[in-house]
């Protein structure tokens, strides 16, 4: 006799967890950890304990044969078999002390249930009972005092036992004479549900649940079958899949108080529900969607939920992760404008004032800014002035699912030593800035996604030096080669969804950091009396530099890891300006600055327009 397949409902019971998906932005994966094999090729996860502490399936060996496992610790352990070759184990206690499955016996295709514990796999002795060749266990109670699954009689036709302290217990059925299969248990053993053929039926067969020796038919959502997969602890929810009224397609389905609802689909014709938690709260299986592809869906039935697709759950996520690349490359665009800054027209006070406006803008996705800006500085003496500056976001344009408050400006200060007092000779400048604003975010919305929203703090920090030294090229210009060292640190801080959730994310901060190396040169000069212009280019070079990974957990789901992007370490900075002198000491100026973005591979432009006054 040949092996029995593992029959529809029990798809491997790691389905979320065994989700990996490519996603925008990088390779999206739920904390997917590999448990390897037992030396074969190939291994399925089927099963896990409540506690979380032991994961059972089925792995190939180096002689390729397929044998039951047990994973914990770190560890995958074979559980051997029967005496013949092959075992499969589907479900744990909780504790994971008990597992349950099949394996074949000694020089025979036959497969038997079994109950492996204490290290030791023992037959359940369903053949002996009932006269079988072939049995399966498919679920076991809490502490593994009961045992749930089904045998194959003469006709090859499957009946459902309970096997409860040594004793074993023919179910029955709800009267046919086709396959009865119990699937699940709740905590306490007390409930067993599973399907059964109806009186005058060969395959027809509804969802039933058992106690105190009765099954009762749990009916449909109006055909002809229907199929329980698995129950809370307390046997209050019972969850699993129905044909429809007139129709072939199976939908999910949760029966509870008397009454079998609907799950729905995820756009698609089918879905099926192949668990729930021991609450009763949540439930997870699969549904195809409207372009049939097949996703795994979670539903919360605490908040009148619908179904939310697991797969568009990540997409949504990584759709984030790569706007938020747009933002650090924005702030890391200010940061870099900030830390450039200096104040040179001074009057008789030894005062200078600087005025005006700045608009940035990053592409792939967009991210622009307007913003008002002042510096003040002060010249101790003729070759040392130092001053501070504050840059105010006003409007910003984001991609879609961030909002910047713009609550607090870029402040930030500089000190310039210049023995000559000119812009001829050494110049060293040390510049530092920092900001701390607050973004409000939105998730991605895709098809089967919840609008989740949360608010997050974004700081922005970042100290530079900077030596030139400037040569005259005749009498009106001036080139100054340059070099220097900048440190920064962008910073988005963790947050979880607050509103518009039934499973809220909670995001891991994600930190941007580097040590850069610069050089290059600028040339100044006049081309009138009152018109100078400059212009500058260099060359950024990360000595270290590292991004976080975009990472966290959502709720009942567990963790997940979105791959930092690849930064773009080598850098060309491109820069230049025009003034005109209203005065001696009052300069109207127009500045453009180009910059590559360290992420996304994109660029970044600021054009700024100012007046500066000496007092």
């Amino acid at each position: 006799m040949k092996t029995p397949q593992i029959p529809f409902h029990k798809t491997p019971l790691s389905l979320l967890a065994a989700l990996s998906l490519t996603v925008s932005g990088g390779a999206m994966a739920q904390s997917m950890t590999d448990l390897g094999t037992l030396g074969g090729t190939t291994s399925q996860a089927y099963g896990v304990s409540a506690d979380g502490s032991t994961i059972v399936g089925i792995s190939t060996t180096a002689a390729s044969l397929s044998r039951a496992f047990s994973y914990s610790n770190g560890t995958m352990t074979d559980l051997g078999t029967l005496g013949g070759t092959v075992s499969w184990a589907f479900a744990a206690s909780r504790d994971g002390s008990v597992i349950v499955g099949l394996s074949r016996l000694s020089g025979s295709f036959n497969s038997i249930a079994f109950k492996y514990s204490n290290g030791v796999m023992t037959s359940l002795g369903v053949e002996a009972a009932f006269g079988s060749s072939t049995s399966t266990a498919y679920g076991v109670s809490a502490d593994g005092s009961v045992i749930v699954g089904d045998y194959i009689v003469t006709g090859f036709s499957n009946r459902a036992f309970k096997w409860q302290n040594g004793v074993l217990t023919n179910l029955g059925n709800l009267g046919g004479t086709g396959i009865t299969q119990a699937l699940g248990v709740s905590a306490d053993g007390s409930l067993i549900v599973g399907t059964s053929t109806l009186t005058g039926t060969s395959s027809g067969s509804t969802a039933f649940s058992y106690s105190n020796g009765t099954m009762t038919s749990l009916g449909t959502l109006g055909g002809t079958t229907s199929q329980a997969n698995a129950v809370s602890a307390d046997g209050s929810v019972i969850v699993g899949v129905s044909r429809l009224s007139g129709s072939t397609n199976n939908i999910a389905f949760k029966y509870s108080n008397g009454v079998m609802t609907s799950l729905g689909t995820l756009g698609g014709t089918t879905s099926t529900a192949r668990g729930v938690s021991a609450d009763g709260l949540v439930i997870v299986g699969e549904s195809t969607t409207a372009n049939n592809q097949n996703h795994a869906f979670v539903y919360g039935s605490y908040a009148n939920g619908s179904l939310v697709s697991v797969n568009n759950t990540y997409s949504s996520i990584a759709a984030n992760g790569f706007q938020l690349h747009a933002i650090l490359n924005a702030q890391n665009t200010l940061l870099a404008i900030g830390l450039n800054s200096d104040c040179t027209v001074y009057g008789a006070n030894n005062v200078c004032v600087t005025a005006g406006g700045r608009y940035t803008n990053v592409s792939s996705p967009t991210a622009s800014q307007a913003a008002g800006n002042i510096q003040v500085g002060y010249r101790f003496d003729p070759s040392f002035r130092a001053g501070a500056f504050l840059d105010q976001g006003i409007s910003n344009t984001n991609p879609n699912n961030y909002s910047v408050k713009n609550s607090s400006p870029l402040a930030g200060l500089f000190a310039v030593y210049s023995p000559s007092g000119t812009n001829s000779g050494l110049q060293v400048k040390a510049s530092m800035a920092y900001s701390s604003d607050v973004v409000n975010i939105s998730r991605t919305t895709l098809a089967n996604t919840e609008a989740g929203q949360g608010t997050a703090a974004m700081t922005t920090q970042g100290g530079q030096l900077e030596t030139a030294y400037g040569f005259a090229m005749g009498n009106r210009w001036l080139a100054s080669p340059f070099a220097g060292i900048k440190s920064t640190q962008v910073s988005r801080d963790s947050y979880t969804e607050t509103v518009g959730a039934t499973f809220p994310i909670t995001y891991n901060a994600v930190n941007q950091s580097a040590t850069t190396a610069f050089g290059g040169a600028r040339v100044m000069g006049y081309v009138t009396p009152k018109v100078s212009v400059g212009a500058s280019v260099g060359v950024e070079q990360d000595l270290s530099s590292n991004i976080s990974n975009n990472s966290g957990s959502i709720y009942y789901l567990g963790s997940y890891s979105l791959a930092a992007p690849v930064i773009r370490q080598t850098r060309t900075v491109v820069a230049a300006n025009a003034d005109y002198w209203i005065e001696k000491n009052q300069r109207l100026s127009f500045n453009a600055y180009y910059n590559q973005q360290s992420l996304n591979t994109t660029d970044g432009i600021t054009a700024m327009l100012n007046y500066t006054i000496g007092l």
